[in-house]
């Protein structure tokens, strides 16, 4: 009798010992569903307050946004590298027609404010010369421009008339062949013009 009671008292402990460990079971799933129920609601709520601040608005979850970001790069990428080029070809030519409008300017001051009528050529090309080896030659352009001179008056000089200068610039850095060399086309020619009036108070 007295073994009998020991094999019972044993079942017993473990019977025991079983039904805690279910029940310590039972309480961690709880605790689990109810962690899980909580940040369910809290999402939920974090949706309504976003919808009720911007109505139309998308809730984006982290790993959402991180996605889109790598999508975002991947798509744009192959878009942005023409995009620069073009960014690139749009900035030099800009350049380079100031630098004609500059040049044009320059070489009609050096001719309306020449003493004499024999001086206007030599006095021009040394403006287009110095202009070309300092300006030009920095931008790629090597080729000399080409200068043609209108005036509205004969002699050029007379006072008071209009003379017109117009430059012609032969581009070869602005063919897209320099940025994309499977591509040829013509170099560019870049076209300015300026005005300058005689001195009305000169001596003729």
């Amino acid at each position: 009798m007295r073994f009998l009671n020991k094999r019972s008292g044993t079942r017993k402990s473990i019977e025991t010992h079983k039904s805690s460990e279910t029940r310590g079971c039972i309480e961690t799933r709880k605790r689990i569903e109810t962690r899980k129920r909580i940040e369910t609601r809290k999402r939920i709520e974090t949706r309504n307050h976003i919808e009720q601040v911007t109505p139309g608005a998308v809730y984006v979850n982290s790993r959402d946004q991180g996605s889109a970001v790598v999508e975002f790069v991947v798509l744009t990428l192959p878009l942005f590298v023409p995009f620069a080029l073009y960014l690139a070809v749009v900035n030099t030519q800009s350049q380079v027609a100031f630098d004609a409008h500059n040049l044009a300017r320059q070489v009609a001051r050096a001719f309306v404010t020449s003493p004499t009528e024999d001086l206007t050529t030599p006095r021009t090309n040394v403006v287009v010369s110095a202009f070309t080896n300092s300006v030009l030659k920095k931008h790629g352009i090597t080729s000399e421009p080409q200068i043609k001179v209108i005036c509205a008056a004969s002699p050029c000089l007379t006072p008071g008339s209009e003379v017109e200068v117009i430059v012609n610039i032969l581009d070869n850095s602005m063919k897209p062949s320099g940025y994309l060399r499977f591509m040829s086309t013509s170099p560019t020619r870049v076209i300015a013009q300026d005005t300058q009036v005689v001195d009305t108070w000169r001596s003729t």
